[in-house]
């Protein structure tokens, strides 16, 4: 068996074992606000900051003293924002205590007392409010849907949509992007034919979805259109940006824990970065009556 075929069986092996689970958290785990998912997200968003905290340069002792503040940076804003919508602290406690948080990983660089690991903080600073926000700030959104209205098929639109984009540009540019590659640098491996059947895959949900639920997605279908190719630009986007995150790191991966993915951060990188675009697109679009 090739790498490649290696590679797809993978690939279908996390797919057809890894979508029916999430699917199952959603549909069937609603109580107390989705709470299953949120603890969910919060594992995942952990792991994926775990993973991504050493694709930053800093000095070996710094980051070492850093290192375990990492999986806690990517839980802090799906637990905090579980936590306000559930009106168990107060309202605007997430951005309140998050703003503490950056004052704190700035602040703190005042107090170094050896000289030598003074040049390093140009790089540290910036690395663990990016780790702060990313993905545990994005990740977020998933748990702000769970507290919608109509929040079980909300979320499973949400994910069949990113999932299937993914997949679909996978499938495309596999069969049709041999002649079309090469498009973007930073990831050559991706193709145009890839890019159209992502969106073909993230739009064909949103019309299925508009059609067969209009109360949840009222309107023209032009609507559902939109709001598939929104979702579809989002997660392509994200993907791409953590392969600049990568590429800027010299890895191939993020980690190995998924087998034929790599990392975990390589599975969600685009359901993290279209959290807030499926978030704010759906209220835009659905229901401010635009």
């Amino acid at each position: 068996m090739t790498e490649k075929q290696k590679n797809i069986r993978n690939r279908l092996l996390v797919f057809s074992l890894g979508i029916p689970t999430v699917l199952a958290i959603l549909i069937l785990l609603p109580h107390f606000n989705h709470l299953a998912t949120t603890l969910t997200v919060m594992l995942v968003s952990a792991i994926a900051s775990w993973e991504l905290d050493p694709l930053f340069p800093s000095n070996t002792e710094q980051k070492n003293s850093y290192r375990p503040l990492a999986p806690l940076f990517g839980l802090f804003f799906p637990a905090l924002c579980y936590l306000e919508l559930q009106e168990i602290i107060p309202a605007e406690s997430t951005i309140a205590i998050g703003m503490l948080l950056i004052a704190i990983i700035i602040g703190a660089q005042a107090f170094r007392r050896r000289p030598e690991t003074f040049a390093n903080i140009q790089n540290l600073v910036p690395a663990k409010v990016f780790l702060l926000l990313y993905p545990g700030a994005f990740m977020a959104y998933i748990v702000r849907t769970g507290f919608l209205e109509n929040a079980p098929v909300l979320l499973t639109v949400f994910v069949t949509a990113v999932f299937l984009n993914d997949s679909a540009a996978y499938a495309g540019g596999m069969l049709f992007g041999r002649r079309n590659g090469n498009v973007l640098p930073i990831s050559p491996n991706k193709s145009i034919a890839g890019f159209c059947s992502g969106y073909f895959g993230s739009i064909l949900v949103t019309v299925i979805a508009a059609n067969t639920m209009p109360n949840v997605f009222p309107g023209p279908i032009s609507k559902a259109v939109l709001f598939g190719f929104i979702i579809g630009t989002a997660s392509i986007i994200g993907d791409l940006g953590e392969s600049a995150l990568k590429r800027s790191a010299t890895i191939k991966d993020s980690g190995s824990i998924i087998p034929g993915r790599g990392g975990l951060l390589d599975s969600i990188d685009s359901i993290a970065f279209a959290a807030p675009f499926f978030y704010y697109s759906y209220h835009l679009l659905f229901l401010s009556g635009v």
